[in-house]
């Protein structure tokens, strides 16, 4: 695993935990440090099959985001003479 800002190859494990939230549920999540600056950073793992069968399930569903609204402004007032 490479660090983000360093790029260093060798990190650590500080803490891995599975959350306990139903949406994301199959990842695992891991504090890292990196052994060259110190500094900590998050991963989050997911094995191969789930991704899959989560990859499926957003595909059947669709997007859930709406799109975009446009605001239209409004038109500047013609000044009086």
């Amino acid at each position: 695993m490479k660090c983000p800002r360093c790029e260093h190859e060798k990190t650590y494990v500080l803490k891995s935990t599975r959350p306990t939230t139903k949406a994301v549920d199959i990842c695992k999540q891991r504090r890292r440090t990196c052994q060259a600056c110190k500094r900590p950073f998050m991963t989050f793992e997911i094995h191969e099959a789930d991704f899959e069968r989560l990859c499926a399930l957003i595909k059947l569903e669709g997007p859930t985001r709406s799109p975009l609204k446009t605001r239209t402004s409004p038109e500047p007032e013609a000044k009086g003479s």
